[in-house]
């Protein structure tokens, strides 16, 4: 499933965050590469897939760097490139920046 279709604000917003990470130039063309993102069969490296405690589904892979996370009823709730901290120190790091060193590091820690 999509974003959820009711709550186009929720669509918008992401697409203001997250639509050029994918050089999407509209809401439903950024709507659609996220739906094939959390759809992709199958889960295997480079992508990595985690169900958290509270069953929501998160998404990785670790070749084009997407990022994405699914609501247990099916609605997409967030889909971007996380930009990792590296080894630079803070006042040196990209905003904004998760703060792990790698991508990897931060979709492992949101899994827990």
């Amino acid at each position: 499933m999509p974003f959820d279709p009711n709550d186009r604000a929720d669509l918008l917003d992401h697409f203001g965050d997250h639509g050029r990470d994918f050089g999407a130039t509209t809401p439903e063309e950024y709507d659609a590469m996220a739906e094939a993102f959390m759809n992709r069969q199958p889960v295997v490296p480079p992508l990595y897939e985690c169900i958290r405690a509270n069953g929501m589904i998160c998404r990785y892979d670790s070749v084009s760097e997407e990022y994405g996370i699914k609501y247990t009823w099916g609605y997409i709730a967030t889909y971007f490139k996380p930009l990792a901290a590296g080894h630079l120190p803070k006042h040196l790091r990209p905003v904004p920046s998760h703060g792990f060193r790698t991508n990897m590091e931060y979709f492992r820690d949101r899994c827990n």
